[in-house]
């Protein structure tokens, strides 16, 4: 989320804003917990929650339990069913909301389009770009149109190529020849993605390869989340499903789900490569910082109002 947020902050949240929830799971020791998985999995409850005020809106910056597990340095893995953890006891991330139930998402080049329009808070979001630029080049005008930059290595024609992490604003002062660098997961390009809805309560679809792309990483999880073995197969070139060995030729979602993103797209792991995110998983609206549990001794972290909206 750089830089809206970074690595360390301790964050106010606000959870009346998506409503309270019960915990799912009620054996264990609540504070804890924190720093050590104090729990059992005996007893775990279904998702429920108090009417919320506000709800999820677009833009929001949110608190959410993954779909998937979580490994300690951050990586998201593949759920399987004997690698289980309790949605409540894994580690919540925080993302920007970039797509409500029903709405249409697509990016291209890039940028986010919601419902066929540029996606307002694309101002918010950082790409990693290449640049060639001439030796001499001042360094100067780099860092006033970049926030990061780094020096890859010099041309046979005298130039010098740059990686700048760069803001909306800054990406078209280089200009649209300016390649972003590739971000890729499982041979897709994340930059690319076309239009998709995102899924609503009811919403149901025919298992196929148009689907399959879109939404299988989601079912997958959601399968995974109800401790159900999820199977698909290939057999006679054409894609056949199974959840707890019985075939499905379509599925249809129970909860609404979510499109969410982080503000640094290069280094964010988020719903485009491992799908949408049920509203039962959101726990809370992030707002101000506290303070950065590495750099305490930073004031001008102390209480500070990030550019959330």
């Amino acid at each position: 989320m750089r830089s809206t947020y970074i690595e360390g902050d301790v964050v106010f949240s606000n959870v009346f804003a998506y409503g309270p929830q019960m915990p799912r799971t009620p054996l264990t020791v609540p504070l804890l917990s924190i720093w050590f998985p104090l729990y059992l999995d005996w007893i775990e409850l279904p998702p429920w929650r108090s009417r919320p005020y506000a709800g999820i809106q677009h833009g929001d910056c949110a608190i959410f339990y993954p779909m998937q597990e979580v490994t300690s340095d951050g990586v998201i893995q593949e759920g399987e069913t004997g690698n289980y953890t309790p949605v409540d006891q894994r580690t919540p991330l925080v993302k920007r909301i970039g797509g409500r139930p029903g709405d249409e998402v697509e990016i291209v080049n890039g940028e986010n389009l919601l419902n066929g329009e540029s996606d307002p808070y694309n101002s918010k979001r950082r790409w990693e770009i290449e640049v060639r630029l001439p030796r001499g080049y001042s360094v100067e005008q780099i860092q006033k149109n970049a926030e990061e930059y780094t020096k890859r290595h010099e041309n046979s024609d005298g130039t010098i190529t740059y990686r700048l992490i760069v803001t909306q604003k800054q990406r078209k002062f280089w200009g649209d020849k300016c390649p972003l660098v590739a971000k890729k997961y499982k041979g897709a390009n994340l930059y690319e993605i076309e239009k998709v809805v995102v899924p609503y309560m009811g919403f149901k679809i025919p298992l196929n390869s148009d689907t399959h792309r879109l939404y299988i990483e989601t079912i997958r999880n959601i399968a995974h989340n109800r401790r159900q073995k999820f199977e698909c197969s290939v057999k006679d070139g054409e894609k056949h499903y199974a959840i707890n060995g019985k075939p499905i030729r379509s599925f249809t979602f129970d909860d609404d789900c979510y499109f969410v993103e982080g503000d640094n797209l290069p280094g964010s792991s988020d719903s485009r490569s491992w799908g949408f995110v049920l509203r039962a998983h959101f726990k809370a609206r992030a707002g101000r910082v506290l303070f950065n549990k590495y750099t305490i001794w930073d004031i001008k972290r102390w209480f500070l109002s990030p550019n959330v909206k």
